[in-house]
């Protein structure tokens, strides 16, 4: 058993780099720190993938969740600029401006 213990503890001991290294990132470490690198809440790695908050399953790099939140998820919230409407951007953009009576509509 402790024979066991002793390769355990040389294979975590091993020099290894992030598994998201591809996306860029330079980190290198243990392997058994390699976990909390790339915890998603409490990692340093801005290169994993986190879940977003709004549960909209689209892949998103921990670096780039403030503008997903803001920009490209469809499930922020979003105000329609015709009549202040609010509800996610999804429902918005799908739902409700077709039935906006303040949307623009082309003249024929």
């Amino acid at each position: 058993v402790s024979l066991n213990i002793k390769y355990q503890r040389r294979i975590l001991a091993l020099e290894v780099c992030c598994t998201v290294k591809d996306r860029g990132c330079e980190w290198s470490g243990k392997l058994e720190d390699l976990e909390a690198h790339l915890d998603a809440k409490t990692g340093d790695c801005e290169y994993a993938d986190v879940t977003c908050p709004n549960e909209c399953d689209q892949p998103v790099e921990k670096r780039d969740l403030s503008s997903h939140l803001t920009s490209s998820c469809p499930k922020r919230e979003f105000t329609c600029q015709y009549c202040n409407f609010k509800a996610t951007y999804e429902v918005v953009s799908n739902d409700h401006w077709p039935q906006c009576s303040f949307y623009p509509v082309p003249c024929p």
